[in-house]
């Protein structure tokens, strides 16, 4: 294989476990600079993208997985470390090592070329292994994040946790007003099942987020059937809308041949 034919003018790690691309930038790449990526028809040529960035978080520790998932739109990028170990809630608190795996998530703007973390995001009910930051999105001036272990047994949007259903799975909305953010909402799915890993996916578009769960487990097809137990692993999807600040479930989604163990 040859040289790269230009060096990146910031350190890169490689390999990169994800990228995202938008207008534009690159967290991190490699790229044929002529077609073929077969065997029969092999590339020629290879090149680096030149890195606009390296970003790590502002309370950098072993074992957080920082970068695992991500999601940028336009100038702001968020990260997501799901084996950060704080046990703090909120935005921007003061980090400890007191919830192993409970996560965190980082949100990163652009002024020019630069890049600064604007802010720090912990779950309002931060809990031992709750992987919040397994899944990240962002449009606009809202953060979406998963967190698949996340063990409450409640159903809806802002309910009171409880610890009552192991790796049933929530989804946590954040809200920026001018460089401040805030949780907005506390989403969990309308029939809350324990190892539903609600969060596994998510992703945002307006006033619209769609939450994946890969363990849920209703043998039903199509939209908001009746749910029950009776396909392990099938899997679901969630549709949640915004009408002002106020979110609500508007569709609960199964395939048209939902079976046993398809996620």
């Amino acid at each position: 294989m040859e040289k790269p034919t230009h060096q990146a003018r910031v350190g890169i790690p490689e390999p990169c476990l994800c990228s995202a691309l938008s207008q534009k930038y690159l967290f991190c790449g490699q790229a044929y600079l002529k077609a073929g990526n077969t065997k029969k028809n092999p590339p020629t040529r290879w090149a680096w993208f030149c890195g606009q960035a390296y970003l790590k978080a502002g309370n950098t520790g072993a074992g957080d997985f920082f970068g695992m998932s991500v999601a940028v739109s336009g100038d702001t990028a968020v990260v997501g470390a799901y084996g950060e170990s704080s046990s703090t809630t909120g935005v921007n608190s003061i980090p400890n090592e007191g919830a192993l795996n409970s996560g965190a998530a980082y949100v990163f703007v652009r002024s020019g070329s630069n890049w600064t973390q604007q802010a720090y995001l912990k779950a309002s009910n931060t809990g031992t292994n709750d992987y919040f930051g397994y899944s990240v999105s962002v449009s606009g001036n809202t953060v979406v994040v998963g967190a698949i272990g996340e063990d409450s047994s409640t159903k809806g949007v802002n309910t009171a946790s409880n610890e009552s259903a192991l790796n049933s799975g929530a989804v946590y909305v954040f809200v920026r007003s001018r460089t401040t953010w805030t949780q907005q909402a506390y989403l969990k799915a309308s029939n809350t099942g324990a190892q539903d890993a609600f969060g596994v996916s998510v992703a945002v578009s307006g006033d619209t987020v769609a939450v994946g769960a890969r363990g849920e487990a209703s043998s039903t097809k199509g939209v908001n059937t009746a749910s029950n137990e009776s396909a392990l692993n099938s899997g679901a999807t969630y549709v949640f809308a915004r009408s002002g600040t106020t979110w609500t479930q508007q569709a609960y989604l199964k395939a048209s041949n939902a079976g046993k163990d398809d996620p």
